[in-house]
Formats: structure tokens, sequence, C-alpha cells
């Protein structure tokens, strides 16, 4: 496969869009993008720093940061890490990274919420409720996303973060709950178990005890496979994109837990079926199933280089002349957990930008293109 001439010089293409979203003053700190940010968007900031950090990690820019450098941005990510647990009437916070306006967002919205659900049952409107509310949802998730990031680094929380089921059967009991016909978010919420319990969990519980809940996780996991799809649901087989950013989800789970993909060759197949939809998450997301059905089969290699000809263009649709990605094509994305953090416009921004260098790095490394980018462990 011949690059095409626009991935040349993207190193500093994107060093130099991420350099625009710097916070003056205060090292790690990252707006969302440049022109359209709102004020939702200049005041939350743990995800986009993670984000930051990743692209520098798979540009191999990070070792070329000065030490002290390192070490305000490590600290800034980790300054996010609630320690004040005596209070906490949500067990979910206690040692997780919290970006307070975010939740408080999110939990200032939920209350509204929650006097309609009251009409609702006062006038018997069934509406089951999710067992995990948004900001549960948005903390476990962020949690993930700032261990994760700093592992990539050599870099742990200070106390580990162990807020997860403490045994089989409740780990089992806590997966069932999700809603496995809808695989994108119930992949995404599981996956983090796998996360907390191999940086975390190992750290604090004796391994014993963390093999059996890994094992268990793992065995859910088989328990849902879909023979003939290689995707991971339960019922109705989903559409496209939902099968396979499921399968993206619970294969990075099934990294972390050392559990090879039950049916590659088949994903393969899924995945190859159809382009994915022109977004950040569906792009990388495909890229993603593809890379890692890779590393265990050599199955239709030439019809996935073929495949990575077609989003190289797609993704070429998200390349701004600002040198970073937008996260949908000609617009920057206008909400993050539902706070809305830009107004849409036609520039690139911090999350797109992350994923898309993530998808690169990874047709790069298939085509055997030799880059040094380096690709990230989510």
């Amino acid at each position: 496969m011949v690059l095409p001439s626009w991935t040349n010089d993207l190193n500093e293409k994107i060093l130099g869009f991420l350099s625009k979203l710097e916070v003056r003053l205060q090292p790690g700190r990252y707006l969302p993008c440049v022109s359209g940010v709102t004020y939702q968007g200049k005041n939350v900031s743990l995800g986009f720093s993670c984000f930051a950090l990743k692209i520098y990690y798979m540009l191999g820019h990070w070792d070329k940061l000065e030490n002290e450098e390192q070490k305000k941005w490590i600290s800034y990510i980790k300054s996010f890490q609630n320690h004040h647990v005596k209070n906490n009437y949500d067990p979910i916070k206690k040692y997780a990274f919290i970006d307070t306006f975010l939740i408080d967002y999110l939990e200032s919205f939920r209350r509204k919420i929650s006097k309609r659900k009251l009409l609702n049952k006062i006038f018997s409107i069934s509406n089951d409720d999710e067992f995990l509310t948004n900001s549960q949802k948005a903390i476990i998730a962020e949690t993930k996303q700032a261990i994760a990031s700093l592992a990539e680094i050599g870099e742990f929380s200070d106390i580990p973060y162990c807020q997860f089921p403490n045994s089989e059967k409740k780990i089992v009991e806590y997966m069932e709950k999700f809603d496995w016909s809808k695989p994108w978010a119930s992949g995404g919420q599981t996956s983090a178990l796998t996360v907390f319990m191999e940086l975390e969990g190992k750290r604090k519980i004796p391994t014993k005890e963390i093999i059996s809940l890994q094992n268990a996780t793992s065995s859910f996991f088989e328990s849902i496979v879909d023979s003939d799809t290689g995707g991971y649901f339960s019922g109705d087989i989903p559409n496209h994109g939902m099968l396979v950013n499921g399968a993206m989800k619970v294969l990075t789970a099934l990294d972390w837990l050392n559990v090879p993909i039950h049916f590659p060759e088949k994903l393969i197949d899924t995945t190859l079926s159809m382009l994915p939809k022109s977004d950040g998450c569906h792009l990388v997301d495909a890229v993603y199933v593809l890379h890692r059905c890779c590393q265990r089969t050599n199955y239709k290699r030439d019809t996935i280089k073929d495949y990575f000809i077609s989003v190289l263009d797609m993704i070429r649709l998200h390349h701004n002349k600002d040198g970073g990605f937008s996260y949908n094509i000609s617009s920057a994305q206008k909400s993050y957990y539902g706070l809305p953090i830009s107004k849409g416009y036609n520039e690139s921004d911090i999350h797109g930008t992350v994923l898309l260098t993530w998808a690169l790095s990874m047709i790069f490394q298939f085509n055997n293109s030799g880059s040094d980018w380096k690709i990230i462990k989510p």
C-alpha cells in the first residue's frame, strides 16, 4: 500500500494544532477546539488532557518533553483523583478521577430529569431506569481514561481505584445488568472493569482473587460471542456500526485480559462488509477491530489493505488546514458526555484528532510503512 501524500509531515501539523489548544500557565490543560469552544468547553479538562497526552505518546513526542513539563502534566491529571471519600454517598466516586465541572453538570441535569420521572411514576408511565446514571457512567469512563493514559507513560494513580465487583458472582451480575442488544455502550462500560483489575486491583488485591475476577469477566464475554459474526451481543444482530463498535470495546477488554479473540476471521468478514460511518469513533473502531484480528490471523490481508485505503480517503476528509482532525467532516465535536463543548465550527477538535491519529498509527503499522508512531492500549 502506497500511503497518500497528505499523510506526510503529519507530526508537525498535529503538534502545531495541539499547541493552539494549550492553556497558558496550566501545563497539561487543553481546550477541545480553538474558535468555537463554549464556556463549558473551557471549563471541562480531564478528558482533553488525557487525549493530548495520548497524542504526544503516539507521535513519539512525549519523551522529547522536558522532564519538568512531564511531571507537571502528570501531576495535573493526578490532581483529578478524588481523595475526599468520607462524605461520598456514591461509592463509585471513591478514588475515582472526577472532572467536577462535568459531573456537576450531569448531576444537575439528572435532578431535572428526575422530576419528570416522578410524574411518570405517578401517572403510571412505564420507563425502566438504567442502573447507572449518566454521571456514574462518565466517572467510570473518565477514570478508565485517566488510568490507561497514565499507564502509557509508566505512571499509576496515587491510590488504587478498586470500585468494582469483588466476587465472581457479583462480576457476572454486574455485566448482565447491561443491555447487550446495544453492545457499544455495554462494552464500553464493562471493558473498564478489565483496566481497573489489571492496573489498579493488582496493586491492592491478592493476585489469586484478581485472576478469579478476570476469569469470570472473560467467561461472560465468551458467553455472548456470536459465532456467525464474531461480534459480542445478545438478541438480534445489531446494525453494522453498533456491532463493530461494540466488538471494538470488548476486544480492548480481551487485550487487558490477555484472552484471544474468539472468532477473528468472522469478525474480519463482518467489519469488511461495510465501510464505517465517517466520524471519529466509527472510523477508529473499525480500524482497531481489523488491527487486533490481524494479530491473530493472516486472513484476507489484501482485502483489508484495500479497506484501509478507502478508510484513509475517509480520514482525509476530516483533516483540516489547522493541522488536526475534526470528529465530523467539516465540524468539530459539539458535545462531550452531553456537555456542550463547542459550536461545531469547521475546525479540528482534540477528540477527533486523538481518534484519527490512533487510527492512522494502526494503519501505518499494518502497512509496515516505517513510521515510528506508537499504538496506544485503551
